[in-house]
């Protein structure tokens, strides 16, 4: 929380529900008289465009892939600044950012040498990185435990297969790992008992009562 802002990442493998989720977060908490900011996925703003080859791009040249998920990386901080200023202007409102994904999400994409590099590069370290939100939602992908579900029909972007989508789901807890107020929301329940315990997390994170449904 920078400046009483409460700040949320909104973290997933694969095909796990997050731009579903973070649409139905946004309705519920506008409903309790949140004023809502949402920063945008950064790998998604830059892979549709003009990164549809980042696949090939990690496998043919590491240092141009490292030199894009270092972009990715500033651009996300730098976001994060901006929105933060942003939310500052309504001081007499509640307000609350999420994040699809956060400045840790790069480690899932990187080996741990290269993203040990990168936070070297940055003078920035890891602790603060993962330390600087108040909590993190992590969708599991459907790939693991709602495998008839899963697709990479419906996102350009997406290119995985069931199991690298759970390897980079299991990628993606193991960066967070080590924080408070780390919430993993898996595939145990249908998909819409899967958002409301999200958004009960999300709820534990901000301090505030859920309302008891009958």
């Amino acid at each position: 929380m920078e400046g009483g802002i409460p700040e949320i990442v909104i973290d997933d493998g694969p095909c796990s529900g997050k731009t579903t989720g973070i649409s139905y977060f946004v309705g519920k908490l506008r409903d309790i008289g949140y004023r809502v900011f949402v920063v945008p996925e950064v790998a998604t703003m830059l892979i549709n465009p003009g990164l549809l080859d980042i696949s090939s791009i990690a496998a043919k040249e590491p240092e141009l892939y490292y030199a894009v998920e270092r972009e990715m990386f500033r651009i996300q901080r730098a976001l994060r600044k901006r929105f933060i200023s942003l939310a500052r202007e309504f001081p007499k409102e509640k307000t609350v950012i999420l994040y699809d994904r956060g400045t840790m999400s790069v480690g899932a994409y990187l080996t741990e040498e290269k993203f040990a590099r990168l936070i070297n590069e940055e003078k920035t370290p890891v602790a603060h990185l993962r330390d600087i939100y108040d909590g993190v939602i992590l969708l599991v992908t459907a790939a693991d435990g709602a495998e008839r579900f899963y697709t990479t029909a419906n996102n350009i972007a997406r290119r995985e297969s069931a199991e690298e989508a759970r390897s980079a789901d299991q990628r993606t807890q193991k960066v967070w790992s080590g924080r408070d107020h780390v919430y993993v929301i898996d595939n145990s329940t249908d998909f819409e008992d899967k958002l409301k315990r999200a958004y009960r997390a999300i709820t534990r994170i901000l301090g505030v009562p859920t309302p008891i449904q009958i």
